[in-house]
């Protein structure tokens, strides 16, 4: 997990949010700008803090069988293409998650 990647990622969409909010709509108060901005740094927060435990609870408990591990990484990496290599690996980890 590249966290300077995600950190750009999330500056750019905030960025460019605030930058299209005020070329629309010049009037736009300051507190709405702040509610957008940290609405949006609460969910990537969020998110970081999902996977970062179900990335811990696999590191930690080993329940994955070979199978099931090398079978991940065949759905990680057929669908790269269509979420992104993270993503996948993220929902694919999650999903295990709720299925234990």
């Amino acid at each position: 997990m590249n966290l300077n990647y995600k950190g750009l990622i999330i500056n750019f969409f905030v960025l460019s949010i605030i930058q299209k909010t005020q070329e629309l709509k010049p009037i736009l108060k300051y507190s709405q700008i702040v509610t957008i901005t940290m609405s949006l740094i609460f969910f990537s927060l969020l998110t970081f803090t999902i996977s970062l435990r179900v990335f811990v609870f696999v590191l930690t408990n080993f329940c994955l069988s070979t199978q099931q591990i090398v079978l991940l990484q065949i759905v990680c990496y057929y669908t790269q293409f269509f979420l992104g290599e993270q993503v996948c690996c993220k929902i694919n980890f999650f999903s295990i998650y709720l299925s234990m």
